[in-house]
């Protein structure tokens, strides 16, 4: 029974169940699943999947994936 930091928030927190909790609470592990399906879906995606997205944006493929990828890393400070 430590004191742990959450793996979403940073906050401290009792782990008092000794489950080895990652989270201080509910919502931020559910938080945290959002973050990773939506990162992992853009991860499956292939190459000319993200060329037509990028081409019907008129963007390069190069621009269209950092700011899908900065979108996704943006989306997790505010949530």
């Amino acid at each position: 029974m430590g004191k742990i930091k959450c793996a979403w928030c940073e906050r401290e927190f009792y782990d008092v169940s000794g489950a080895k909790s990652k989270y201080c609470s509910l919502a931020c592990r559910t938080k945290a699943q959002v973050h990773q399906k939506r990162k992992k879906e853009f991860e499956k995606m292939t190459i000319e999947e993200i060329v037509e997205k990028a081409e019907k944006a008129g963007i390069s493929y190069g621009e269209y994936c950092a700011r899908k990828l900065a979108k996704i890393e943006r989306s997790k400070r505010w949530q």
